[in-house]
């Protein structure tokens, strides 16, 4: 369980920038390549985990993340041959493909096929990651471009909870049933604070802020002074 989201989504943030100045990088090591495993790894454990503790809203966690998949034309890759791949999934006719968020963290997370793409024009930079779990590897293998990756990591670097509803199960225990970046349609803002804000902070009605200001909730609050790091 995670109690405060605000480092996690700090260290996606500097993900987010590390893989993106990747993309311009011309010289290359060993350690260049492990250290794009090691933050795509981390990236994607941490929004899953985020996910799971329902510390980022439901409409970015109902969001799809964009992908090409190349369907299995041959023997599944095992443990001998998955780094050749590309010999036994069609890579001529890739597919577009729309997939739900937490199943991308379970693409990287699960990796039995792993590998870094690099553009085909010299001088080949970094532009993506192949990527199979095990399960997925029998059927098919998923190309996820580096921009892909960055607003990924970015978008749940920036999302905010600012509302949401809590109710107990049969059992008596709380869980909570949403977290939105929205505020309720019902909520009306009091007019006195309604005055002390920017004018283009509210919209036509006067009553709702933006959805991308960033309110956080009341335990969101006590969890930022409690924990100021």
């Amino acid at each position: 369980m995670i109690w405060d989201s605000v480092p996690w989504k700090g260290d996606l943030l500097r993900v987010a920038d590390s893989l993106e100045r990747r993309t311009s990088q011309r010289r290359w090591s060993e350690r260049t390549a492990f250290l794009i495993e090691r933050d795509v790894m981390n990236g994607a454990y941490a929004v899953r985990k985020l996910v799971e503790a329902r510390k980022i809203s439901d409409e970015l966690a109902a969001e799809t993340v964009t992908a090409r998949e190349h369907l299995l034309v041959g023997r599944p890759v095992d443990i001998w041959n998955r780094d050749k791949f590309y010999k036994y999934y069609d890579m001529e006719h890739p597919q577009p493909v729309e997939l739900p968020l937490a199943d991308f963290c379970n693409q990287v997370i699960h990796s039995w096929v792993w590998m870094l793409s690099g553009a085909e024009e010299p001088p080949h930079l970094f532009n993506g990651i192949y990527v199979s779990s095990d399960r997925k590897r029998k059927s098919r293998v998923y190309f996820f471009a580096a921009d892909v990756l960055v607003r990924v990591f970015r978008a749940v670097a920036h999302d905010d909870i600012v509302s949401s509803v809590m109710q107990r199960d049969s059992n008596g225990d709380m869980h909570i049933v949403k977290a939105s970046r929205e505020l309720p349609l019902d909520l009306a803002i009091p007019d006195d604070v309604l005055r002390m804000l920017p004018p283009a902070e509210t919209q036509a009605q006067g009553r709702l802020l933006r959805r991308d200001d960033a309110i956080p909730t009341m335990m969101e609050s006590r969890q930022r002074a409690d924990h100021p790091g």
